[in-house]
């Protein structure tokens, strides 16, 4: 009887209230029962960034509050490349591989900075694609009236271009050479080492 008799005395206090008086005490309440429900946690997706380094280093800076994870590697990126190298790459992957996939136009910046790591080959890629021989461009986009002279790198090249050089491996199999001849049996099908084939673009070594 004792609760039903405090729970009146309650009910008749908070009647003989100003209405002003009721919201502040219902408001005081409701705040109570929600700081007592748990809240859900929304967790923000972490922005990764990799960090290429040669040496182990510690992180100076508290990163427990971070939006973003650092991920330290001791492999570097392989292709050192300067801007107009960038650029030359860029334009001829939209030259030669323009209508193909992001894989091929890769593969065919790989086959011109192998080149130029190579004994046979020009030690510069502006070198490298207006390589001649016997009158014959080693790449026919720079040839007379080529496409060389009137195309620009897409943003597909670029971004073919950027997975490029973020290789922190050699996964080109040292291809040298490609074409896509119609017709399979050619000079390079019989004088170079068969790699694979992307879009039709067939590579050698």
């Amino acid at each position: 009887m004792k609760k039903k008799n405090v729970k009146y005395c309650f009910l008749i206090s908070f009647i003989s209230l100003t209405f002003i008086e009721q919201i502040l005490i219902l408001n005081v309440l409701k705040n109570n029962i929600t700081d007592c429900v748990e809240q859900p946690v929304i967790q923000q997706q972490k922005e990764i960034k990799i960090i290429y380094t040669t040496e182990k280093e510690s992180l100076s800076e508290d990163t427990s509050e971070s939006n973003s994870v650092e991920v330290v590697t001791d492999k570097k990126p392989i292709y050192t490349l300067t801007e107009n190298e960038e650029y030359l790459l860029a334009k001829i992957s939209q030259c030669e591989a323009g209508n193909c996939s992001i894989e091929t136009r890769i593969k065919v910046m790989q086959c011109v900075y192998n080149r130029m790591l190579d004994d046979k080959f020009p030690n510069r890629i502006l070198d490298v694609l207006y390589e001649n021989t016997n009158g014959i461009y080693q790449f026919s986009p720079v040839a007379s009236g080529g496409s060389w002279y009137y195309k620009e790198p897409t943003e597909k090249d670029y971004e073919a271009l950027e997975l490029f050089k973020s290789k922190i491996y050699d996964d080109s199999e040292g291809v040298l050479y490609f074409e896509d001849c119609t017709n399979t049996d050619n000079w390079h099908s019989r004088n170079l080492e068969y790699i694979n084939t992307y879009d039709g673009i067939r590579f050698y070594r």
